[in-house]
């Protein structure tokens, strides 16, 4: 390797000599020209490898900006109830000790009423903990939305990755302090079954607190999961990240999966058919996650395969909403249909009509149920689309119909126009109205709305000829194929 140095060194330095100097300085060491070009990538390597990829920072939270936690929690006492600055156990963890100790205690003949209040001491204070750390979960989820929302600049990607090293933070708290919920859960129960009332009290809180933050977490979760597969992956930092930490989001997102899967409560078993349903439409890895994979297609409810992923967070979407109350089953009703609309466009994409077809029904249906009338006739406005795509005409104008029933749909009044403009035998007063219909533009997508605009024009023009009822106007138009087809019409029908 000194050899190697010192021929690089004396290769640049050579090439500020004159040329026959340099290379008789080279030939005299044995340096053929092969190898002069070798020494030369590898002395620009060594030179542009370091400040390309920089070495992993020690402290990732540091880096982070996560000034003022400690594990996950804000590094405040009084916030969290207890403790915080343990030497050989976190605080959860401290807290999780304390509670199997009197528990065991309550089980063996040494317990005592003491043990008992005890409990419910450290129960509260777990309580306490959970809803800190819920916070903190809010607040990080929260930033990783506002990030994904707001325009893309260089500044995103620090954003991005300190929202992730945030979410990191928070994995050990939460498992310690979910495994020590678990405890006290085993122990109200005890209580519970000798018929302690104050127990089951604490159980109904614990468990409201429980299905919290597992929430909290799959929401979070899949936040960064939508976050992260908008990242440039050539940008420099993310390149660096992915380097240092490539399964810097794999342990909270495998513990908030598993957390939701055992909680059968309506807002955590929504929130994971949310996640399900991005990973489904993503349908590829994105950076510090679970790795994707394609799993068996499966049957849904009509009898139609999907991709598993797809099939399951329906499922699960449908089984949360059913099992909602009040404004909570209004809204994730709402939620519901806006997936089954997304699910639809994903799969007619793939060419998948029938299972389209049906959610863009559904959708429709569960949309005009929740009161969102614009959600339901775009629905079936797409289902029209997709209709008159396939040939299927008469069936494409019932689904524009209908969706103009809910809401003065853009898409739905195109196609309804479009449809009935190239409809044969129609009347002037269908026709009049195909162009009112294909009249007012600037709302539509615009793989639209330049076939609206031709269509529209093309009707305008025929309207034009017709209502001067003479031979000389169809000399004015410019188009050969139009005079013919202008003076035929006029010899044959007046």
């Amino acid at each position: 390797m000194s050899t190697l140095a010192f021929h690089v060194s004396e290769f640049l330095r050579n090439l500020q000599e004159p040329a026959p100097r340099a290379s008789a300085s080279l030939a005299a060491r044995g340096v053929v020209p092969t190898t002069i070009l070798v020494l030369t990538g590898m002395a620009v390597a060594l030179f542009l490898r370091p400040s390309e990829l920089p070495a992993c920072p020690v402290d990732p939270a540091a880096s982070a900006g996560l000034v003022g936690l400690k594990n996950g929690l804000p590094r405040s006492k009084e916030s969290c109830g207890i403790e915080a600055d343990g030497e050989s156990l976190s605080p959860i963890a401290e807290l999780h000790a304390q509670l199997k100790y009197h528990s065991e205690r309550m089980e063996s003949a040494m317990g005592s009423s003491d043990d008992v209040d005890a409990l419910f001491i450290k129960s509260r204070k777990l309580f306490e903990v959970l809803q800190s750390l819920d916070s903190r979960c809010e607040e990080v989820s929260e930033e990783l939305r506002s990030i994904r929302a707001a325009e893309r600049t260089s500044h995103s990607t620090v954003r991005a990755m300190s929202g992730f090293h945030a979410l990191h933070g928070l994995e050990e708290p939460f498992r310690e302090a979910l495994a020590a919920l678990e405890q006290s859960a085993t122990m109200l129960g005890h209580r519970m079954a000798i018929g302690d009332m104050n127990a089951e009290e604490e159980f109904a809180e614990l468990i409201y607190r429980r299905s919290a933050s597992r929430s909290c977490l799959i929401g979070a979760v899949r936040e960064a999961r939508s976050l992260a597969a908008l990242l440039p992956q050539k940008d420099l930092q993310i390149r660096q990240a992915m380097r240092c930490s490539p399964s810097l989001l794999l342990g909270i997102e495998t513990l908030a999966i598993g957390e939701a899967e055992r909680d059968g409560e309506p807002i955590t078993t929504f929130g994971l058919g949310l996640y399900w349903s991005e990973v489904s439409l993503s349908g590829h890895d994105v950076p510090f996650l679970v790795p994707y994979f394609e799993p068996p297609w499966v049957q849904d409810g009509e009898g139609l395969h999907v991709p598993g992923h797809l099939g399951k967070a329906e499922e699960l979407l449908m089984l949360g909403e059913q099992l909602s109350v009040g404004q909570e089953r209004k809204e994730r009703a709402a939620t519901l249909a806006l997936r089954l609309y997304q699910h639809a466009k994903f799969l007619a994409l793939k060419h998948h009509d029938a299972a389209a077809e049906w959610r863009y029904r559904a959708a429709s249906r569960v949309a005009a149920e929740s009161y969102r009338p614009k959600l339901a006739a775009h629905s079936l406005a797409r289902l029209g689309y997709l209709l008159m795509l396939r040939g299927r005409q008469q069936e494409a104008i019932d689904a524009a119909e209908e969706a103009l029933t809910f809401s003065n749909d853009k898409v739905a009044g195109y196609i309804l126009g479009l449809l009935r403009r190239s409809a044969g035998g129609s009347t002037a007063e269908e026709l009049q109205r195909a162009e009112e219909l294909l009249q007012e533009g600037g709302q539509l997508p615009s793989k639209f709305e330049a076939l609206r605009s031709g269509a529209h024009s093309n009707l305008v023009l025929w309207r034009q000829v017709d209502e001067a009822k003479t031979m000389g106007a169809c000399f004015e138009l410019q188009d050969a194929a139009y005079v013919l087809i202008c003076l035929l019409g006029r010899a044959s029908f007046g």
